[in-house]
């Protein structure tokens, strides 16, 4: 297992260890732990070792190897009917052959609960009776299983972004809707409040209906690579993105680009998954002690 550690800049000050999983899954606790200076406030790396790992199957830790071909290729993961559904079935498991074949053994050991495993026996090999744990997103279903499974064994834990493991599919797919459209009139509101917003004044609903429907029909591609098409979930999926810092002074820019040149070519080709131009993400802000 991929271990890095960024030592208490206090020595004398020291708490303890927190261990760190950004998520994903397959988000790189070791890169992130490399970035720890830019995630934790100055009184956090004073008194905790922050330490980061990948996951199995992940990165550095015997990382699940898939053929690029397949893993890139095959239909659009958004089917609109039961004939594309299908479809990605059969994909997806001609895909998870593909890297059960090219991973061997691994692939059947990466549930949540091997993973849990590894931070417990990753808690002892540091010599430390009780850990700190920090968890994003799918990291807060890792934290959640090891204070189920080992909550003695728990000094603290912070879990951001949290996934609520009591929710069927239906359910979490409503409830990620629901946010994402609170995300949308976040938006709204910062435009209409901010004059120096490059959509001050415009009426952001019609703007963002007639992208969708632009994208919808293969019309919108992006400005700085015209060789790719716009989809819609690529138009949702940077709109929740930029809610995260927010940044919505750079995605606005970037909507009004598409508006303004995003128009589609015949030699532009069609992407159907995660969005190809998106603003710059700010840095999160410092996680207090």
């Amino acid at each position: 297992m991929a271990l890095a550690r960024h030592r208490a800049t206090d020595p004398g000050r020291r708490i303890g260890v927190l261990v760190v999983n950004p998520g994903g899954p397959g988000e790189s606790g070791v890169n992130f732990t490399f970035g720890a200076r830019w995630y934790f406030s100055p009184e956090v790396l004073a008194r905790f070792d922050i330490v980061g790992f990948d996951p199995r199957g992940v990165g550095l830790s015997q990382p699940v190897r898939c053929s690029t071909e397949l893993q890139f290729g095959g239909p659009t993961t958004h089917p609109t009917d039961q004939a594309g559904f299908e479809r990605l079935r059969e994909h997806n498991r001609r895909l998870h052959e593909d890297c059960a074949r090219h991973s061997g053994p691994i692939v059947d050991h990466v549930s949540t609960d091997d993973v849990v495993r590894d931070v417990d026996a990753l808690r002892q090999a540091l010599g430390e009776r009780k850990i700190s744990y920090y968890g994003l997103s799918y990291g807060t279903v890792i934290g959640q299983r090891y204070a189920e499974r080992h909550g003695d064994n728990v000094r603290a834990m912070l879990l951001d972004s949290v996934v609520d493991r009591g929710l069927n599919a239906r359910e979490y797919v409503a409830s990620s809707a629901r946010a994402a459209a609170d995300s949308f009139e976040q938006w709204n509101l910062w435009n209409s409040r901010t004059p120096s917003s490059p959509l001050h004044g415009l009426d952001i609903g019609d703007l963002w209906d007639d992208l969708m429907a632009r994208a919808e029909r293969g019309e919108l591609v992006d400005p700085g690579d015209p060789a790719n098409r716009i989809t819609t979930y690529d138009l949702s999926a940077t709109l929740t993105t930029s809610a995260y810092a927010p940044d919505w002074d750079d995605f606005s820019s970037w909507v009004l680009s598409l508006r303004d040149g995003g128009i589609a070519t015949p030699s532009a080709t069609h992407s159907d998954d995660a969005p190809r131009c998106s603003p710059p993400r700010s840095r999160p802000s410092p996680v207090p002690i």
